[in-house]
């Protein structure tokens, strides 16, 4: 019975954390695509005025 709980806790954990890491990585995803598209925005901003 014992072990039976630490399983299901050790799988809920790692459920949680793996969630966690898909998580993070959509965020710094975005933030990449937020740099990248600010990035753009200026350089295209600078070749209009010239």
């Amino acid at each position: 019975m014992i072990a039976e709980g630490l399983a299901m806790i050790g799988i809920i954990y790692l459920a949680f954390f793996m969630g966690l890491g898909i998580i993070a990585i959509i965020i710094s995803g975005l933030r990449i695509l937020l740099e990248l598209i600010k990035e753009k925005i200026i350089i295209g901003g600078l070749n209009e005025r010239s």
